[in-house]
């Protein structure tokens, strides 16, 4: 994830870097103090670049250690395809604003990578 995000922070495609971060850290089954250590680390280099980290829907277990080493707050809220759904919302615009999950952003690297 760090090689990810730095990468993408450095583009030079990227007109203007983004001055957040979110990582939904749904799909982290499990951590430990090293890879917090490593979110850690990943914080204070964004912070240098005037971008903060914001990490949201991590299981308990994986939140109880990210607060501890991180000294944060982990953000919880529903996916917003299942707040569409259920309230009908048609999903908003985001004026341009990238998106991707983790899962496309390793395959994005992998397909970099065999190019």
């Amino acid at each position: 994830m760090r090689q990810r995000v730095i990468a993408e922070m450095s583009s030079s495609e990227r007109p203007n870097k983004p001055n957040l971060i979110v990582v939904d850290c749904a799909h982290f089954d499990k951590t430990d103090f090293t890879a917090a250590q490593g979110i850690k680390s990943l914080i204070n280099e964004l912070k240098s670049e005037s971008c903060q980290l914001e990490l949201m829907n991590a299981k308990k277990c994986v939140a109880a250690i990210l607060e501890a080493t991180l000294n944060v707050k982990i953000l919880s809220m529903p996916p917003l395809q299942d707040s569409t759904k259920k309230f009908n919302f048609i999903q908003p615009d985001l004026n341009g604003i990238e998106s991707m999950t983790l899962h496309e952003m390793k395959m994005k690297n992998i397909c970099e990578r065999k190019a």
